[in-house]
């Protein structure tokens, strides 16, 4: 008849909708050995039955493109006998700091107020990184042993951070001329006292110096062989390559 409703019990009544219920899983292994059964029947390797729909687009590749460093140009290559012997009394050097760094905290209090690692364009001006607007590098302090050992371990890795992001910076102003005499001694002094257990982000800046340093020394010839500057940046690049490692096979 016209206007009867179906009954209450109906679902349609309701308004619900009927689901096909899902298939009752089995219940988990029992045992450590029925894990090590279950582990074993699995396939080494599981195909996924949803096909990959074609794309249009070209695919793009994540892995980041980093400039490779340059090879020192002829006649700047470093001896291996000298480099051993360099390296040598490099440790030396930072035997020596420590055992001064001990002496100092027990005898004497800190004889330099040095502004907060914060103010980056102070230290930009004491290590030698800051320039006039004529271009000139304006004149920092130079590195004493008194004030390097001031530097706490965390700021001797903070200075090195901002070291090589000012250096980059100058290489990209400045060309061959970035690295100075008074930023090359702030640069062996910071690493003198750099600790050899770094920070990831530490690493990855002086693989960053080093690179850039190798792309100095290849504006530099054979005729430079003798100069203060090549020296200088053989002295940094065999630091970093040999003992903080940061050059890969066939880079130094």
């Amino acid at each position: 008849m016209y206007g009867r409703r179906a009954p209450p019990s109906h679902p349609r009544a309701q308004g619900a909708r009927v689901r096909a219920r899902a298939p009752r899983r089995a219940p988990p292994p029992s045992s450590p050995r029925a894990h090590s059964d279950e582990a074993d029947a699995l396939p080494d390797v599981l195909t996924s039955r949803r096909a990959a729909r074609p794309s249009s687009r070209p695919l793009r590749s994540l892995q980041p493109e980093f400039d490779a460093c340059l090879p020192p140009p002829a006649g700047l290559e470093v001896d291996d006998a000298w480099a051993a012997e360099f390296l040598a009394s490099f440790a030396d050097v930072r035997q020596s700091l420590r055992r001064w760094d001990a002496l100092r905290r027990k005898r004497r209090p800190a004889e330099h107020k040095l502004p907060a690692l914060s103010d980056a364009q102070a230290w930009c001006r004491i290590c030698g990184w800051a320039t006039h607007p004529s271009g000139e590098p304006v004149r920092g302090s130079p590195p004493t042993l008194a004030l390097v050992l001031e530097l706490e371990p965390l700021a001797v890795q903070t200075l090195v951070r901002m070291s090589a992001d000012w250096l980059e910076a100058a290489w990209e102003e400045q060309g061959a001329g970035a690295l100075q005499r008074p930023r090359a001694l702030w640069l062996f002094a910071l690493l003198a006292r750099l600790d050899a257990d770094l920070l990831a982000d530490t690493a990855a800046r002086l693989r960053l110096v080093f690179r850039v340093l190798t792309r100095v020394r290849a504006r530099h010839g054979r005729a430079d062989a003798a100069s203060t500057e090549v020296a200088e940046l053989n002295v940094l690049l065999l630091i970093l390559a040999r003992y903080f490692r940061q050059a890969a096979p066939g880079e130094w």
